[in-house]
């Protein structure tokens, strides 16, 4: 039932809106035509179709930390995504919240995981038991596929995070579609830095950035110099202090171009593979920010 799977109109708020809420301006407009087929019919109000294009534009384009989650059913200044049962529905809710000074769009499925950063911000309608239920039927499917997507896009993405920030995104986003924290270990993160003598660092991961990756309640990260001075266990190692040569050539190695590979054509082999990699010694694209945090120590 919508009950379980979205809230309803009357148990959220918007600015500007009679008796402060969604629900009150649809009553008598919410009766299907005649032999009027049923579908889910996604109504975004707060928004017009200009701003709703570029905001969905921004989204596909940023990485998933830099991602603005518009609809929000518990704020009244924000976006409210509604699913109507029948499209005649749908498009009288935009007439009536035009006419309110409200502006309306009407949002395909496709734009749904650029909008809702959970399924539970979708809101349904009131309306009698027989569609209620007509509507929970489908909308179900529709939750689950839309969780899958957002699972199917957190793995891709956690593949080579171009941060440690955007791996802490992605696995706080990931714990909160499962509703639990779902990484077991530095095994799942094939992209964490192997730095030497690992086992005297208490983090579960290290991004070639130059920050730890760790788990305090939610995913975390922190110049890895300074995750040392604050969580590091000088029981696990003879030294005070870890020195800077313990973990600086590994990041500088995790940092260097990855190989680029050429075809070129030759009469006797057909085709000849050039990998094009710089020494280490003459490498620049070390980040400036980690050498000035190692500067400092001694």
């Amino acid at each position: 039932m919508p009950r379980k799977l979205a809230p309803f109109l009357r148990n959220v708020t918007s600015d500007g809106l009679a008796a402060e809420n969604l629900q009150a301006p649809l009553h008598g407009r919410d009766t299907p035509r005649e032999n009027e087929e049923s579908g889910v019919f996604y109504v975004a109000v707060g928004s017009d179709a200009e701003k709703m294009k570029n905001h969905l534009a921004f989204q596909r384009s940023v990485p998933f930390s830099r991602r603005r989650w518009i609809c929000d059913p518990e704020k009244s200044y924000t976006i409210k995504l509604i699913a109507f049962p029948y499209r005649s529905t749908a498009e009288s809710a935009i007439e009536i919240y035009l006419a309110l000074g409200k502006p309306s769009v009407e949002v395909a499925f496709e734009d749904l995981p650029y909008l809702l950063e959970d399924c539970s911000e979708m809101l349904v309608p009131e309306t009698d038991d027989l569609v209620l239920m007509l509507l929970g039927m489908r909308l179900g499917p529709i939750q689950h596929s839309l969780r899958q997507q957002r699972d199917d896009e957190i793995a891709r993405c956690l593949q080579d995070p171009e941060s440690a920030r955007e791996a802490c995104a992605l696995l706080n986003a990931r714990d909160k579609l499962y509703g639990r924290n779902v990484l077991a270990g530095v095994g799942e993160l094939p992209w964490s830095v192997p730095l030497t003598e690992r086992a005297v660092l208490p983090a579960r991961a290290v991004h070639r950035d130059g920050n730890a990756v760790f788990f305090q309640g939610e995913w975390r990260f922190m110049p890895l110099a300074d995750f040392w001075h604050r969580y590091g266990n000088p029981r696990l190692t003879p030294y005070d202090d870890l020195p800077r040569k313990w973990w600086y050539s590994d990041l500088k190695r995790a940092n260097l171009p990855k190989p680029s590979v050429e075809t070129v054509d030759d009469e006797d082999d057909g085709r000849i593979f050039i990998a094009d990699v710089e020494d280490d010694d003459d490498d620049r694209t070390f980040i400036s920010d980690l050498d000035e945090s190692f500067s400092s120590r001694p």
